[in-house]
C-alpha cells in the first residue's frame, strides 16, 4: 500500500530551510525514499523549487480552496491549513495521504509506514494527540496553557462545549495519514468551513479537527507521542552513544519524528543526555 501512498507537506520561502530537514530526512531513509512528495506553495522562490525538483519533489501553488470573512488579511501560509482536509480533491492521484509538517522530520522511517499501515488497514485517520508523562502540559491547567485554543472552542460553540473540549488532550494537525476514500474528509472540511466564518486564527484548523474527533464521530487511531514529539511540550534527551533523540526519561524510547513546534525551531538548546549530562544542540535535521 505504500506505493499507493504520497507525502504532502507545505512551505513559504521563510520555512524553506525546515522544509529542506524534512525533504532530506525522507530521501535517505531505505523504504520510503521513493515515495512521491508534494509541497503547496505559498511563496517558495525559483531556487527553491529547483532545489526540491533535484531531489524528486513536485511543488503546486496553492489558493484558498474556499473562502470566508475577513480574507484580505489572512497571512497566504493560512493557505495551507485552508487546504488540507481537501487534499484528495487537489491532489487525486493517491489511495493514503501522509501530512507533515515543514518544521518536522523524520528520525526512523517506522513513523511513516506505521501511519500508511493503520490508514490504509482500518480506514481511520492517524493521528497523535498531544498526550505522554513528561510534557510538562500534563500537570498543568490546561485553561492556562490553552487559553487560544479555549476562546475559539468559546467563539464557535459557547462556553459549556468549550470547557468540555478543553479537557481533552489536543490532537495535534501537523502530521496525520488518512485514505483518500474515507469520510473523515467531508467531516473535517464543514466543520473547518463553519469555524473560519467565525475564527480566522492560527490554531482555528487544528481545533476544527479536535472538535471532529470529539464531537463529531471522526474516526482515528491514536498513535504514541514519539510519532510526533512536539518539542515545545518537553524538549528531547539525546543519546550520544546512537547520536539519537530520545523521549527524556526512562526508557529513553526513540523518537520517530521530530516536530519543532513553538519556539523550538530556532537557535539550539540545552537538551540532557541518557548519561545525564547536558550538551547544547540545534532540534534541525543533521545535515
Amino acid at each position: 500500500m505504500k506505493k499507493n501512498a504520497m507525502i504532502v507537506s507545505g512551505s513559504d520561502h521563510h520555512f524553506f530551510p525546515l522544509l529542506k530537514g524534512l525533504v532530506l530526512s525522507i530521501r535517505r531513509a531505505h523504504e520510503i525514499a521513493n515515495l512521491p512528495m508534494i509541497v503547496l506553495d505559498v511563496g517558495l522562490t525559483s531556487e527553491d523549487q529547483i532545489w526540491l525538483t533535484a531531489h524528486n519533489v513536485a511543488t503546486i501553488r496553492i489558493d484558498w480552496d474556499f473562502e470566508f470573512l475577513g480574507l484580505s488579511g489572512v497571512p497566504e501560509y493560512f493557505k495551507v491549513m485552508n487546504w488540507r482536509p481537501f487534499l484528495p480533491k487537489h491532489l487525486p492521484d493517491a489511495e493514503i495521504y501522509v501530512w507533515m509538517d515543514a518544521d518536522s522530520w523524520i528520525q526512523d522511517e517506522q513513523v511513516v509506514l506505521l501511519a500508511i499501515e493503520c490508514a490504509s488497514k482500518s480506514g481511520l485517520m492517524a493521528l497523535v494527540p498531544e498526550i505522554h508523562p513528561y510534557y510538562r502540559s500534563m500537570y498543568e491547567s490546561p485553561h492556562e496553557i490553552r487559553s487560544k485554543e479555549l476562546s475559539i472552542f468559546r467563539a464557535c460553540f459557547g462556553d459549556d462545549i468549550a470547557n468540555e473540549l478543553i479537557t481533552k488532550p489536543i490532537i495535534n494537525a501537523g502530521f496525520f495519514a488518512l485514505a483518500k476514500k474515507s469520510e473523515n474528509w467531508s467531516i473535517w472540511a464543514t466543520v473547518l468551513r463553519d469555524m473560519y466564518h467565525k475564527v480566522i486564527d492560527f490554531h482555528t484548523e487544528q481545533c476544527s479537527l479536535n472538535v471532529c474527533a470529539y464531537k463529531c464521530n471522526l474516526q482515528f487511531i491514536a498513535l504514541p507521542a514519539y510519532c510526533n514529539w512536539c518539542c515545545y511540550h518537553r524538549l528531547p534527551a539525546f543519546d550520544e552513544d546512537r547520536q539519537r533523540l530520545v523521549e527524556p526519561g526512562p526508557p529513553h524510547h526513540d523518537i520517530w519524528l521530530v516536530h519543532m513546534t513553538g519556539g523550538t525551531k530556532k537557535g539550539s538548546h540545552t537538551l540532557a543526555t541518557t548519561t545525564d549530562k547536558r550538551i547544547y544542540r540545534s532540534l534541525r535535521y543533521p545535515e
